[in-house]
């Protein structure tokens, strides 16, 4: 029961985050592309959730879970971001920003790129897997830190290094 619990429950994580992208969008009139992600993320999390609560142990499922709540968490963290700096609160701006954008690429390049990898017996083409995708995160995160000492952001608007 408590796994049908977690697995539930992280899937319903990421489509909250995409969801808060859809709930604090700012421009007049209806955020098509916020609802488009929404929908992606919700989409690949129900996916998730079916799998990993049918066949457990299957790395499909957990990838896509995974990948879903990353996603979602990231996008959430960006509509945080651009509120805060909405709010002139460029320093926290910048943090959610860059944990953000950080959290959305990782989410979606386990979903675009890691996936079609393991599809759909949850092994790859080749034999190493696990180190495949260590370094894939690794070379993926490095360049996040570097940029955690300056946001990036001013309160005129975005400076870009």
């Amino acid at each position: 029961m408590a796994r049908i619990v977690g697995v539930v429950l992280a899937g319903l994580l990421g489509v909250a985050g995409a969801l808060s992208v859809v709930l604090l969008a700012r421009p007049p009139g209806t955020p098509v592309n916020e609802l488009a992600i929404l929908l992606m993320v919700a989409t690949y999390a129900t996916v998730a959730v079916i799998i990993s609560l049918t066949r457990p142990d299957h790395p499909v499922g957990r990838l896509m879970l995974a990948g879903s709540c990353i996603w979602g968490l990231g996008e959430g963290s960006l509509a945080l971001a651009v509120r805060a700096l909405a709010n002139g609160q460029a320093e926290t701006a910048g943090w959610l920003g860059v944990v953000g954008t950080t959290a959305w690429g990782l989410g979606w390049l386990m979903l675009i790129l890691g996936l079609p990898l393991i599809f759909p017996d949850g092994r790859t083409p080749w034999g190493r897997r696990a180190v495949v995708l260590a370094v894939s995160a690794v070379g993926f995160g490095l360049p996040s830190p570097r940029r955690l000492g300056t946001s990036g952001f001013a309160p005129g608007g975005c400076a870009f290094p």
